[in-house]
């Protein structure tokens, strides 16, 4: 039913990089990429969501997550033993370990954004430190170079003749003021880059949903309704957070959980299509 679908982040160093409160990770660390995460069911946190200390940060996926409206179902690949709290849904980026800290868990995106820029991985605070530095030299010696142009060159060029040997002269020493201006501006625009960047496109077209046309067109023509990419109030239609309201109340069902037992144990959960409107439309209103 889902196109794409991946595991959940791994940190490697959640003591660090994740804490309750977003101040916390401020006053630990220069960063500009915090962002909420699902730590564990029904426990939302902060995460500094800087993809050179994240272990796993599982970015093309996690990026329909952030700044954007979005939904996503998660589950395990197999259940060991209680059923009860393996499924979930979240609006936010997830940790592997919020449904179950013994498995992984996945999770699978109601839309997914195609034209959205991924995250600019971000340089390493080194790099970072490095650029601080270079920029400090590289403004001293702009300053003095300037000084120098404006106060000697410039006025000993206007009070004489301009000839061949002072045009070179001249130029010379304006080329060397340029040099050290553009220097200054491109160290700048080296640092501006180790910020991360997200594009936010938002919603309408820009979003598409991250269902397989095939399965959707059966499910439609099962139930004689017409399928939109948005939820819009209109009679006979249906749209993916529909789809998704019922997948979740299937998998809460009890009838469900008992008949297909052994299958949840090894793989991830399967749904029967649903193949009548008034049913479908009661199991909707039930997961929602």
């Amino acid at each position: 039913m889902f196109s794409i679908h991946g595991m959940g982040i791994t940190t490697a160093n959640d003591s660090e990089l994740i804490e309750f409160d977003k101040e916390e990770l401020k006053k630990r660390f220069e960063i500009n990429n915090i962002e909420k995460i699902l730590y564990r069911l029904f426990d939302v946190r902060y995460i500094n969501y800087d993809l050179n200390k994240v272990e796993r940060g599982r970015e093309s996926l996690m990026t329909n997550f952030i700044d954007v409206s979005n939904l996503g179902l998660l589950s395990l690949k197999g259940i060991r033993n209680n059923l009860t709290s393996k499924f979930f849904i979240t609006n936010l980026i997830t940790d592997k370990s919020a449904v179950s800290t013994l498995d992984n868990g996945y999770l699978f995106p109601l839309y997914i954004y195609p034209n959205r820029k991924r995250l600019h991985r971000p340089s390493t605070l080194e790099k970072k430190e490095e650029l601080k530095i270079r920029l400090q030299q590289a403004k001293y010696h702009y300053n003095q170079v300037k000084n120098f142009f404006n106060k000697k060159v410039l006025p000993f060029y206007n009070s004489i003749d301009a000839d061949e040997n002072n045009a070179i002269f001249f130029e010379e020493h304006r080329s060397s003021y340029e040099e050290a201006k553009a220097t200054v501006e491109q160290i700048q625009s080296q640092l501006e880059e180790t910020k991360p960047q997200i594009l936010s496109l938002g919603l309408g077209s820009d979003r598409i949903p991250n269902l397989k046309k095939e399965i959707v067109a059966q499910i439609a023509q099962k139930l004689g309704l017409v399928f939109t990419d948005e939820k819009i109030q209109k009679k006979g239609t249906f749209a993916p957070i529909d789809i998704l309201d019922y997948i979740y109340a299937v998998l809460h069902s009890p009838n469900y959980r008992e008949k297909y037992k052994e299958f949840l144990k090894i793989d991830f959960p399967r749904v029967p299509y649903p193949s009548d409107e008034k049913m479908f439309w009661k199991l909707v209103d039930l997961g929602s």
